[in-house]
């Protein structure tokens, strides 16, 4: 399973890098060659499951602390409390506890929309954000993964694809945009370029994936739905944060892409929902 999910995003990164290299666009070559070093990165810690995903998830939580230490200017040592605390708290509560994880990560984004601007600027929003999207997030993208490797796979394919065709669609047909305050550079056609290439990712789950093999096809569009709404609102949500902060990257550690946490950022929000939808479908492993 892990080596045609290999063969296929391989596929998909390799035309992005061949597009941007004839259309001379830099920053699509960079991002797709970026993508590949995540891909070799993700590659082999679902294959030395248990321990290689949460050496993963250690790696770039400790990453992400770096970037909100830049944006809060908090120390170390408290971000890494926050962290930790996070990280132990997505791995004590087994997959069951995907109930507890989805509420905090909705408190925290409704937090990060409706808190006034001196709010978010605080410290301790700082390290709110970093216990519940960076170590809750994370925790649970790693507990989802070592559960099922089914649905570490599922997750991070239709997110993945949503945040590309959204990206190369907008950049080719985008005209609206509808949230220029928040994010200037999403458009309605990107949205909905977005939506094509999360059910392109459906109907692949299936074959030659084989992530869905003999599952019903109402559930994969469910996944499939949740990926979109949930992936949009982690990028939207963060989005929001930075220009609270005045900043248009969290860093520029991940050519192409900003930092870990601009590149993350859907995974982070979205990993306990994703979690949840699936015990609920019954998915199991």
């Amino acid at each position: 399973m892990l080596w045609r999910f290999d063969v296929v995003v391989l596929a998909f990164i390799l035309g992005g890098l061949l597009g941007g290299w004839r259309a001379h666009h830099v920053a699509t070559v960079r991002r797709s060659l970026t993508l590949m070093g995540i891909l070799a990165l993700l590659t082999g810690a679902l294959a030395c499951r248990p321990w290689g995903m949460w050496a993963l998830a250690v790696l770039i939580a400790g990453v992400a602390l770096y970037e909100v230490r830049l944006a809060w200017h908090m120390s170390w040592l408290l971000l890494a409390v926050f962290v930790a605390l996070g990280l132990a708290g997505a791995a004590a509560s087994a997959p069951p506890g995907a109930v507890w994880t989805t509420g905090v990560m909705g408190v925290i984004v409704l937090a990060c929309w409706a808190l006034p601007r001196p709010w978010v600027l605080s410290r301790g929003f700082g390290g709110v954000l970093a216990f519940g999207t960076v170590g809750l997030g994370l925790g649970t993208w790693a507990l989802m993964a070592t559960h099922s490797l089914r649905a570490g796979l599922m997750f991070i394919w239709l997110l993945q694809l949503n945040d590309a065709f959204g990206y190369f669609g907008g950049r080719l047909w985008g005209r609206h945009h509808p949230v220029p305050s928040v994010s200037p550079g999403k458009t309605i056609e990107g949205y909905a370029a977005g939506v094509i290439g999360v059910g392109l990712g459906c109907v692949l789950a299936y074959h030659p994936l084989g992530l869905m093999a003999g599952r019903p096809v109402s559930v994969a569009l469910a996944l499939g739905g949740f990926a979109v709404v949930g992936g949009n609102i982690g990028d939207l949500t963060f989005s929001k944060v930075k220009r609270q902060r005045g900043i248009k990257d969290f860093s520029g550690l991940l050519p192409g892409h900003g930092g870990v946490l601009d590149r993350f950022d859907n995974v982070l929000v979205a990993a306990p929902g994703f979690l949840l939808l699936w015990q609920i479908l019954g998915m199991g492993r």
